[in-house]
């Protein structure tokens, strides 16, 4: 009972690590696209995203990958690569804090 407590806090919480590093990367222009950045709960834990879903920002995609004409710039996939370690731990954590 204790475990998917624990691993849900812990997953949203590198989920919030994740989307506050990605925000302090992403581009900004008018900010929209740094706006539109969110978390969402999914079955195997939590979803960062930005754009789509109502925001009025179509572009995140072309933004993180490029585009015919647009370079890409990065931002979302180094914030996930920045956090694998911080990640690694928080499970860590949770295991070793539901097996005590």
């Amino acid at each position: 009972k204790k475990f998917p407590k624990v691993l849900n806090k812990n997953l949203r919480d590198v989920a919030v690590r994740i989307l506050a590093d990605a925000s302090r990367r992403v581009p900004v222009r008018t900010g929209a696209l740094r706006a539109s950045g969110r978390i969402t709960p999914i079955l195997t834990g939590y979803r960062v995203s930005f754009g789509g879903g109502g925001t009025g920002v179509n572009y995140a995609a072309a933004i993180e990958f490029g585009s015919k004409n647009i370079t890409a710039r990065p931002y979302l996939g180094p914030a996930v690569k920045e956090n694998r370690k911080y990640a690694k731990q928080k499970v860590k954590a949770t295991i070793k804090e539901v097996t005590r």
